[in-house]
């Protein structure tokens, strides 16, 4: 009885020492870049599977996806945390907050997950995250480039124009349009989590100047200004390719009339951040 009561004093002060973040989004705004990134980093347990969606009833598909795989996938992994993680995502316990932060403890310190689909959550969920001490790093890029780049990505296999996609009634591409509203998503989080505990990063940072601003995220997941860094760790800053495809003028004011208050809220909250 006594080993067992020792036991768990332990692991109630691992849990307690653990520290956990949020990468929250936004799409389009280098979260895929960031996830990989934060992966090379041995003081931080990021899962290998980038947006798990644990929160969100699309869960179900993931993990069809991981299940339909899981013998090639599972002898694949290179370390065993990833193993771990693999076996816990694919459980068929409920989806609810008490288990997403069991799924992402692990062995280290400090853990978290990069999904943008989080920063849609509603206030409720948010409240729970809270409650749990999540450190929030949110990438923001300006609405409107956001959502040209958003719908660029979904019809890329499918040789269209975007600008005649999104002409013939942009309104209708709901979850494009739907992280781009800033003023409705981005309120939510402000008005729940401290202003230490959420940290906006503007996206052509993270495009301009990554090792910077990698660092800069880094040192604030692990509230260690002073952490030290080793330059071979960093990815290459390589140039980026634009795509052929420019936001035409006409549409251009069209969207910017539509997205006012979120491009006000996105600029305010960077200047302020």
């Amino acid at each position: 009885m006594k080993y067992f009561t020792n036991y768990h004093k332990y692991l109630l002060y691992f849990i307690i020492k653990m520290s956990f973040f949020l990468i929250i989004g936004v799409k389009k705004g280098g979260t895929t870049f960031l996830h990989n990134q934060l992966r090379l980093f041995s003081a931080i347990n990021l899962p290998f599977i980038k947006e798990t969606h644990f929160l969100f009833p699309m869960v179900k598909k993931r993990k069809k996806k991981f299940q339909k795989n899981f013998k090639n996938l599972f002898n694949s992994l290179s370390n065993q945390t990833d193993k771990n993680f693999l076996i816990k995502f694919l459980s068929n316990k409920p989806n609810n907050i008490h288990n997403y932060f069991n799924l992402l403890s692990s062995e280290k310190e400090i853990n978290g997950e990069c999904d943008p689909e989080l920063f849609l959550l509603n206030k409720n969920l948010i409240y729970e995250i809270s409650k749990k001490n999540f450190k929030i790093v949110c990438l923001l890029r300006d609405p409107v480039q956001r959502f040209f780049s958003h719908v660029k990505m979904i019809i890329k296999d499918k040789n269209l124009d975007p600008n005649i996609y999104i002409s013939k009634n942009f309104e209708s591409l709901t979850h494009q349009v739907n992280h781009s509203l800033y003023s409705k998503h981005l309120s939510n989080w402000l008005n729940i989590i401290p202003n230490n505990q959420i940290l906006f990063i503007n996206s052509n940072d993270l495009r301009n100047y990554k090792k910077e601003t990698c660092k800069k995220i880094i040192r604030f997941i692990i509230d260690d200004d002073n952490f030290p860094f080793q330059d071979s760790l960093f990815i290459k800053d390589e140039v980026n390719v634009g795509s052929e495809w420019k936001l035409d003028s006409k549409l251009n004011i069209k969207l910017q009339s539509f997205f006012t208050e979120d491009k006000k809220i996105y600029e305010e909250t960077l200047k302020s951040s």
